[in-house]
């Protein structure tokens, strides 16, 4: 009975001892599973936050683009009547500068008269 008890004893020794080991390793296991978990929520606001910014800029940039496509279509608007003036004047120009031409020419025909 004693041997039994010493062997008991022993073994309920050794157990405790692993016990204790396991408990050892086992806290910073938690303890970085803690920290791991902190960091994947600090991601996880993070990347709620840069999604919101990427919408945000998203809608920045479309709106934008609207207002630039707008201007761009005014300017264009406004270029087509002014192009069609220019088209205009070099015509009247070229009349001019042949109607100055045959004046000359016809001058000239005067003087030599």
């Amino acid at each position: 009975g004693e041997q039994l008890r010493a062997d008991l004893a022993a073994a309920a020794s050794k157990h405790a001892a692993e016990l204790q080991r396991a408990k050892d390793s086992a806290a910073p296991t938690a303890a970085m599973v803690q920290t791991l978990k902190a960091q994947c929520s600090t991601l996880a606001s993070e990347l709620e936050l840069a999604q919101e910014q990427g919408e945000q800029l998203r809608a920045d940039l479309a709106a934008a683009a609207s207002k630039h496509a707008a201007e761009l279509q005014r300017a264009k608007d406004s270029a087509a009547p002014t192009a069609a003036m220019v088209q205009t004047l070099k015509a009247q120009c070229s009349t001019l500068a042949s109607e100055l031409e045959l004046a000359q020419e016809q001058g000239e025909q005067l003087r030599a008269d």
